[in-house]
């Protein structure tokens, strides 16, 4: 069998007993015909426990029970063994006890096969760690936040992960949709991502069109923003076989983040650009970085640029003189010794211009500074006025006849004027800053200023619980016998301000006045009484005189022939005693009104009697003076309750205060009304009109009269009496005049007097005088 096998001028078997790979060749009886050392120790038996001769059966069955066909019955597994064909080609991977792993490869002869077997353990673990390794990739790449597809040099998908497809929207693609695997064409999956949403905004097209036609040999990379509002950066990187790598990222919240800085930096810069204040940074080189417009309006003329290093702008200022006169070298040199930027600080100075600047400088975090210059010239103008006004204030208040305190909320003393120490004889330093209420008050006790008494005390404790917070007025009696006006009023910040007034001049002129008027009224009181005595005693002899009177004119009218000048001159005498009687009867009201002896009867009244006895008393003297009196009465006549001599005393009065205004041929009336309030009587004369003056001096008893139609002047004692027996009787007499509709007198009685109400209007009215203004 050897000899069969081996070639010409070869040595097979020292060939097949070298080789590494284990060789059993068997007969056609299925018997060892050869093997080689290296054939049982790839198998895993001990060496020379195969020899030539042993059959196929054997060594199955030796090498099942050794393990190398796996777990299960050896002899069963041996069995199923022998069962192939060996004439067609079979190939096993079997692993050893011992871990190992080998190849079988059954090769058949033209006479037998031959078996052929090789040590794969390291192969084998070789490809185990490949593949571990190559879970762990995958498993990582699902596990990645960034989107990763790789692309053969045929542009061709060759892996991705999930996370790349949700990215581009091809996570949850429809069934319709183009299948994403390795081997998909990139341009099949750019047309795929142009079908979702995450391309379903304008401009999609061409961006998908540009991403087609990128050549990927080069590295780029680009944003898009989804219409969900997700910001995708894609990059691509060429790889050496010809292929590129494409990632995609999220980026979303560091592009919120970047548009938020950038917003707050354009917001900053608007902010810095619109600061009234000029505005200059310098970066940690000691370089302009920023300038606004309001540095650039302040520093007119001298203001930096962006770029400009801090030395040479200093050491161009100092040249304009803005540090004045010197060697401009030298005052730049002192200028920027004396800035620490370190720290921050504020100085101010003034222009060549006459401005005056203020600048403040604090440091950045990253080393440089920045400088805030405002423009103070009118703040430095204001306070040098408010200094000005203080002092002038300052000066009044010292002169000044008041004494003023100023408390802070803490009723402490912020400032106070030398008056007051002069006022309250207060020792000297005593009204100064910072001195408490506590202590003023116990000062003033202690000088005698609130007495000696038991109500000192009192006072002081008064003034200590005073309420601050409301004003108050108070006088006080000083120990020097001054009379002070003390008022406290509150102060917006919670403190207060007293002042005092030196009142002893004007309580004692008050106290004069009030003896004065105490004197004038008992002098007033007895004038009353002595005119109402007087009038008294008058009216005796007078109705005797008239008595003689009215006998001589009756014993004259008895006889035929002669008397007529005698009995004219009595009657004559008559009349006039008449009218002094009458004139005496008004004073002696008068008297007894203001002597608060004025008695009234408590009569029951027809309007219209008395309206009619009115209008017959007055009757003469309406006829001599050439005017005719009318009267108005309401549809049912009221009752009134009253005096009644004395309420036809008033109206009596009335009418003849309207006979003087009236001229020849005009027409006085007399119209009652009744209404809820009451009973009213209006006397109207149409053609005069009085005016506020003369109205205001109507019912003055000892004022003349200066009537418009020319008449001597009469004492008014009459519209002074007709009110005051209104008064008495709970009414009122007004006057009322307006042009164009005369002048009115109205009586008026209350309500409770009027016994029987008429609600219809009267038979005549002037609702235009009604409403004329009223004066009383």
């Amino acid at each position: 069998m050897t000899d069969q096998i081996r070639p010409r001028g070869l040595d097979l078997v020292a060939v097949l007993a070298a080789l590494p790979t284990g060789v059993a060749v068997y007969d056609a009886h299925r018997r060892i015909a050869f093997l080689n050392p290296a054939f049982e120790q790839i198998i895993g038996l001990p060496a020379g426990l195969l020899q030539p001769g042993n059959s196929m059966a054997e060594v199955t069955r030796l090498v099942a029970h050794r393990g190398l066909f796996g777990p299960g019955d050896p002899d069963a597994l041996a069995a199923e063994m022998m069962q192939g064909d060996d004439r067609q080609p079979r190939q096993y991977t079997r692993r050893r006890a011992d871990g190992g792993t080998f190849e079988s490869q059954y090769i058949p002869l033209a006479s037998g096969f031959a078996v052929s077997v090789t040590d794969t353990t390291q192969l084998t673990a070789l490809r185990e760690h490949a593949e571990q390794a190559s879970g762990r990739v995958n498993q990582a790449m699902a596990q990645l936040q960034v989107g990763l597809a790789v692309f053969g040099p045929d542009r061709r998908l060759g892996l991705h992960n999930a996370r790349f497809l949700e990215l581009l929207g091809l996570k949850d693609s429809p069934p319709n949709a183009i299948p994403i695997l390795a081997g998909t064409p990139f341009a099949d999956v750019v047309r795929a991502a142009g079908q979702t949403h995450a391309f379903d905004q304008p401009g999609a097209v061409e961006f998908l069109t540009l991403q087609r036609a990128q050549d990927r040999s080069r590295e780029t990379r680009t944003t898009w923003r989804r219409p969900d509002g997700i910001v995708v950066a894609l990059q691509s990187d060429p790889l050496g076989t010809g292929g590129w790598a494409m990632t995609l990222i999220d980026i979303t919240a560091q592009a919120t983040a970047e548009n938020e800085v950038r917003h707050r930096a354009a917001l900053l810069e608007a902010i810095i650009a619109h600061l009234p204040s000029g505005v200059v940074v310098y970066g940690a080189d000691e370089r302009v970085t920023l300038v606004n417009e309001a540095y650039r309006a302040v520093m007119h003329g001298a203001a930096g640029y962006v770029g400009e290093r801090d030395g040479d702008l200093v050491l161009r200022q100092a040249k304009n003189g803005e540090f004045g006169p010197g060697d401009p070298a030298a005052l730049a040199r002192e200028r920027t010794a004396v800035l620490d930027r370190s720290a921050t600080g504020v100085h101010r100075r003034r222009r060549p211009t006459g401005q005056i600047v203020e600048v403040r400088m604090a440091p950045l975090p990253d080393g440089g500074v920045v400088r805030v210059i405002t423009d103070v010239s009118h703040e430095v103008a204001a306070e040098a006025e408010r200094s000005r006004h203080a002092e002038r204030m300052a000066e009044m208040l010292s002169h000044i006849r008041h004494g003023i305190v100023l408390w802070d909320r803490g009723q402490r003393i912020v400032a106070a004027n030398t008056v007051v120490t002069d006022l309250l004889g207060a020792e000297p330093g005593l009204f100064v800053p910072g001195i408490t209420l506590e202590k003023t008050i116990t000062a003033a006790l202690a000088r005698g200023n609130f007495g000696h008494e038991e109500g000192a005390a009192r006072l002081a404790n008064t003034l200590r619980d005073k309420d601050r917070s409301r004003s108050h007025v108070d006088q006080r009696l000083t120990c020097d016998g001054r009379v002070l006006e003390v008022r406290s009023d509150p102060t917006p910040d919670g403190g207060f301000v007293t002042t005092y007034t030196d009142v002893t001049l004007l309580r004692q002129t008050e106290d004069a006045l009030q003896e004065a008027k105490a004197a004038a009224e008992q002098a007033n009181l007895a004038k009353s009484s002595f005119l109402a005595a007087m009038s008294q005693e008058l009216r005796r002899p007078l109705a005797q005189m008239m008595e003689q009177a009215e006998l001589i004119r009756r014993e004259l009218a008895g006889r035929s022939q002669g008397t007529e000048p005698a009995l004219t001159a009595a009657a004559r005498m008559v009349q006039a005693g008449q009218a002094m009687l009458d004139r005496l009867s008004n004073i002696l009201d008068v008297a007894r009104l203001e002597a608060g002896r004025f008695g009234l009867a408590d009569d029951t009244v027809p309007v219209g009697v008395l309206i009619g006895e009115a209008l017959t008393t007055a009757d003469a003297a309406a006829a001599a003076a050439e005017v005719t009196l009318t009267a108005c009465l309401p549809d049912r006549e009221p009752m009134i309750r009253g005096d009644r001599r004395r309420l036809l005393n008033a109206l009596d009065h009335l009418i003849r205060h309207a006979l003087t205004l009236t001229r020849p041929g005009e027409i006085v009336t007399l119209a009652v009304t009744v209404g809820p309030g009451g009973m009213a009587v209006t006397v109207t004369t149409p053609g005069t009109v009085l005016d506020a003056a003369a109205l205001g001096r109507a019912f003055n008893p000892f004022s003349p009269n200066d009537g418009p139609t020319g008449q001597q002047p009469v004492l008014r004692l009459g519209l002074y009496t007709s009110r005051a027996i209104m008064e008495a009787h709970g009414g009122t007499v007004t006057l009322r005049s307006a042009p164009g509709l005369g002048t009115a007198a109205v009586m008026h009685l209350p309500a409770g007097r009027v016994l029987i109400r008429a609600p219809t209007a009267p038979h005549w009215s002037d609702p235009t005088l009604a409403a004329a203004p009223i004066f009383s």
